[in-house]
């Protein structure tokens, strides 16, 4: 996932923008000579990740599921299954209050009502529920019924995200759940052509928390299309306005964003005087322009570790980034698993790290995925756990004789005597 990301956002994009959109973004002309500069820094970041994991991997070896899994208790399993289903009820709940207060209220209700946007984050919690019942029991009608129901939810809100975390685990195992072949091959191709060229009318004609306005779709071109699909990369000039209004100038913001992380997760109801993500005004106002700033234009990864510590900063981020995702894939490979259920957890890591936190570098909103999508998977994985694994069966034994019956009995079952061939 690191490989396709890298190119989509470090090569293919910055590209798209310098040659076909002529190095002007939102009005502001970057020239190439700066998003050049930008995609190389990120590039660098990724690099370093990757070779970040592959030590872990050499040198933090693990041996892998154990090869001797004792049988999980009923008891303890069906309370596992518990803590699924409970988890996957509250998801679910605050999908259905999400989808009903913006159908009646309309689009700005989430940033007045506090009790929607605990139902906003909150309805995260279906997709680890997703990812380990399709590894576990398939593709059930009550699992199907829960994945159309967020499937609608992602689109009604316009997060093409929430449906890159669920379609990339998916993904995952579907093509290392049985032997690939051209047939499979070309309908993975093509259902994510598919979910590309959506993601793309998404992003032409999405209102958040309003569906989608298809009034304008007989308008829609090679170029919209092409706007749509390389809007993500525009996360480049957000990283380059941090290496100017920062990097350059010595600026720093030191442990702020961590800071801010933490304060996000206490409630408006709570701490309604909390102020958060100020620090990334400087970010803004180096977008050049007034339409800039309030774009919502975001940075990648690398951008919070350079604002808070500059390029020592990137170097020491990266290494922490890909030590969270080894982590993530440890706990789950030693898990003891079914091997479905580890796969399709490789695709939620690649998803998490590889794309949406590759992506979206603002720390709050990476902490809240870590906790509300790979912790409690983490955590399904660990609580379904085999507490008897490696146990060998011990050689039955019959009840010890009185003391003093002096009939040399040792305390084994004794061994059967055969007679001339024949059964005595």
């Amino acid at each position: 996932m690191l490989m396709a990301s890298q190119f989509y956002f470090c090569i293919i994009g910055p590209y798209y923008w310098i040659l076909i959109k002529d190095a002007r973004f939102i009005g502001y002309s970057w020239g190439a000579e700066a998003i050049l500069s930008a995609a190389t820094l990120l590039s660098i970041g990724t690099s370093i990740v990757a070779f970040s994991v592959m030590l872990l991997w050499i040198f933090m070896p693990y041996k892998g599921p154990p090869k001797t899994v004792g049988v999980v208790p009923y008891t303890r399993a069906s309370q596992s299954l518990a803590y699924v289903s409970a988890a996957g009820l509250i998801g679910a709940l605050g999908c259905l209050y999400v989808l009903w207060k913006a159908l009646s209220l309309g689009g700005g209700v989430q940033r007045q009502d506090g009790l929607f946007l605990i139902a906003f984050q909150f309805s995260d919690l279906v997709i680890p529920v997703l990812i380990f019942l399709v590894g576990l029991k398939g593709y059930k009608p009550w699992v199907l019924g829960l994945l159309l129901l967020f499937a609608a939810y992602a689109v009604f809100t316009g997060l093409r995200y929430k449906l890159a975390l669920i379609a990339i685990p998916l993904a995952v195992h579907f093509v290392l759940s049985r032997r690939m072949t051209i047939t499979r091959g070309a309908t993975v191709a093509g259902l994510f052509s598919g979910l590309l060229f959506f993601a793309s009318v998404m992003t032409n004609y999405r209102r958040k928390f309003e569906s989608i306005d298809l009034s304008g779709a007989k308008q829609l071109t090679t170029t919209g299309l092409l706007d749509g699909f390389f809007a993500e990369t525009n996360i480049i000039f957000g990283l380059r306005s941090i290496t100017s209004r920062h990097v350059d100038q010595g600026e720093f913001i030191y442990f702020q964003p961590v800071i801010d992380a933490f304060l996000e997760l206490i409630p408006r109801v709570l701490l309604p005087g909390r102020r958060t993500g100020e620090y990334l005004n400087e970010m803004r106002y180096g977008l050049g322009s007034g339409e800039g700033f309030h774009s919502g234009t975001t940075y990648p990864f690398v951008g919070e570790y350079a604002m808070m510590a500059g390029y020592p900063g990137v170097v020491l981020g990266c290494i922490l980034f890909a030590t969270s995702a080894f982590l993530a894939l440890h706990v789950i490979e030693s898990s003891g698993q079914p091997a479905n259920v580890r796969r399709i957890g490789w695709g939620l890591v690649a998803a998490l790290f590889g794309y949406y936190a590759y992506s979206r570098g603002y720390s709050p909103q990476v902490l809240k995925a870590l906790l509300f999508v790979m912790l409690p998977y983490l955590f399904f994985c660990m609580r379904m756990k085999s507490p008897a694994r490696g146990r060998r069966r011990q050689p039955q034994r019959s009840p010890t004789p009185p003391a003093g019956s002096g009939n040399g009995y040792s305390g084994l079952r004794p061994r059967r005597e055969w007679t001339n061939g024949s059964r005595p």
